[in-house]
């Protein structure tokens, strides 16, 4: 059994059809670019790195499957951003001496200065 890694210009028609983008006249338009840049990028054609990130996000794609075929077209939408804030600890999970510590410090920025 063969197994054929999809392109760059299979992804990019795969995107294309999935976001229901068909005319490539109307891709070029918003991308400021050549209808005939777009026929190349989907044959394998050479991109910028500028051209890439905005077909992403006109397609609302993923980047490394466009660029690399990891993941799927849409792993971008289930990933943090880098530096989101994490789920908070309930208080009732930390040991008894942490949360005496915490009311001291909250006790203390919350009383006016003097």
């Amino acid at each position: 059994m063969t197994f054929m890694q999809s392109t760059l210009g299979v992804r990019i028609c795969e995107a294309m059809e999935q976001r229901k983008l068909s005319k490539l006249y109307a891709v070029a338009v918003a991308l400021d670019v050549t209808e005939s840049a777009v026929c190349r990028w989907r044959k394998n054609g050479r991109i910028t790195v500028e051209n890439i990130i905005a077909l992403c996000e006109l397609l609302d794609v993923s980047t490394d499957w466009l660029l690399l075929g990891r993941g799927t077209m849409d792993t971008h939408r289930n990933a943090q951003p880098t530096g989101a804030p994490q789920p908070r600890r309930p208080l009732s999970t930390l040991p008894d001496a942490a949360v005496v510590h915490l009311e001291s410090f909250l006790a203390a920025i919350d009383s006016p200065s003097t």
